[in-house]
């Protein structure tokens, strides 16, 4: 079973980023800590003119609940305004609740709901009036 999942997401990877890595608008880093050990990784891609949407966010689990989470996303939302990103987008499953807790609390807003599969949102610019 585990082989037919990898070739599928495979297959999803292969066509959602044709050029591998450097397939236009998409932004793939690897989280490392300061010993340069490998952390996990994060994935995400212009999905409108002014919204980013995160595509894959992991945190390897023995790194889990040490900041390193908050920390990548903070610094995603700075390099996302840099490249003129107002908003971030993300999907996450109801029963991740680490991850919501921690969307949560960066100020991503529940903007859609079904059935397991929660849609978030955070603005990144507070326009002055």
């Amino acid at each position: 079973m585990k082989k037919m999942h990898w070739r599928m997401q495979k297959k999803s990877f292969n066509e959602l980023l044709p050029q591998g890595k450097g397939t236009k608008d998409n932004y793939i880093y690897v989280i490392v800590n300061k010993d340069n050990e490998n952390l996990g990784f994060i994935w995400y891609q212009k999905y409108k003119e002014d919204i980013g949407f995160i595509c894959d966010f992991l945190i390897l689990e023995k790194y889990r609940k040490q900041g390193y989470g908050k920390q990548t996303l903070l610094m995603l939302e700075k390099e996302a305004i840099e490249m003129g990103f107002n908003k971030i987008l993300l999907n996450v499953f109801k029963y991740n609740k680490p991850a919501y807790s921690l969307y949560k609390s960066l100020e991503y807003e529940v903007i859609d709901e079904k059935n397991q599969n929660i849609s978030m949102l955070k603005n990144l610019k507070i326009i002055n009036i």
